[in-house]
């Protein structure tokens, strides 16, 4: 059986992701590429914006670039029907995947879909992740060396100081992670407390899936706060008109804002495994707030809670009564 040539996958939830193009033009320079070829995934409104920067990056580049839709919106009939439309363009090849759906992809914050029952924003930010990759691993596109690598946020583990308290489940059981899925168990008009506990499950279901599959390389890692995160539509719903022109002030007086190139990088050393010794599973995000010199976030007293292997797999058991794999 012919070895199948390995190819680098980048999932963007928008066109004008700098972290994504950034990412993708250090991947496709790169005259070291282990890469035949690299795809970018992008919903299908952002097609033509994503199609000019990878035509300007395309002359420069030592592999080849396509773009493809990936447009898991609507009921999860639809969310299974584009990974499976995806994981086709894919089957080629062995892939390693960046996700980066960084806050901005759509969901909104205190919605239950009817059809699922679910959170949108839960369905968007980790149902969406969970069946593709469950997809791509059925088709073997995902296997033995593949590298995973899911753009997380530092909410997961709370960040009290701008409003994010440490997430809580319950009693941790299964239905308690349900709970969370389907917002009951939370204040729907809090959106600090949906984003951060979305942001937990997510966490958490990377570590189940990390010890399910050995054979893979899977973590969370947080770009940070950067010029991406300054995008409208990434602001939580409930954050004033106050709140952020002063987040604005802080990031272009350099207070809590990150370069993107660092952010990109970061995911380049993840996705490559170049200067990178987390372990698999793990959440990768800054040591304190949102930037700077990053660490395991379970090594934090407030994300210990990130390693329990209990709550990982209840966060699984959980998704998979949501999901359609």
């Amino acid at each position: 059986m012919t070895e199948k040539e390995r190819a680098f996958v980048i999932v963007s939830s928008r066109d004008d992701l700098n972290i994504s193009q950034e990412l993708t033009k250090l991947v496709a320079t790169d005259e070291a590429s282990r890469y035949a070829r690299v795809f970018v995934a992008c919903p299908v409104t952002f097609l033509d914006g994503t199609g000019v920067w990878v035509s300007d990056l395309k002359t420069k580049t030592n592999v080849a670039i396509d773009v493809c839709p990936f447009d898991p919106f609507g009921d999860r009939k639809a969310c299974h029907a584009a990974a499976e439309k995806l994981a086709n363009a894919l089957a080629n090849y062995t892939i390693d995947l960046v996700f980066n759906w960084h806050g901005c992809s759509p969901g909104r914050y205190g919605v239950v879909l009817e059809e699922s029952g679910m959170l949108e924003m839960a369905q968007v930010k980790v149902l969406v992740q969970m069946m593709l990759i469950e997809m791509l691993l059925q088709k073997k596109i995902l296997s033995k060396g593949s590298r995973v690598v899911i753009a997380g946020s530092e909410a997961a583990r709370g960040i009290p100081e701008i409003g994010f308290s440490v997430p809580t489940f319950g009693d941790d059981s299964i239905d308690s992670f349900v709970s969370i899925l389907d917002g009951s168990a939370l204040d729907r008009g809090n959106g600090n407390e949906i984003y951060g506990h979305v942001q937990a499950v997510l966490s958490l279901y990377i570590g189940s899936l990390a010890r399910r599959h050995p054979e893979l390389y899977v973590c969370c890692l947080s770009p940070g706060f950067t010029q991406d995160s300054m995008n409208e539509n990434l602001f939580i719903e409930v954050v004033t008109r106050f709140f952020k022109l002063f987040m604005a002030f802080l990031f272009f007086v350099g207070v809590m804002g990150q370069d993107f190139t660092i952010a990109a990088s970061n995911f380049l050393n993840a996705v490559t495994g170049t200067d990178w010794d987390y372990p698999s599973g793990s959440l990768v995000g800054a040591a304190k707030g949102m930037q700077g010199s990053l660490c395991d976030q379970s090594t934090l007293p407030g994300g210990a809670f990130l390693g329990d292997e209990t709550k990982q797999d209840h966060a699984f058991e959980a998704l998979k009564k949501f999901a359609i794999i």
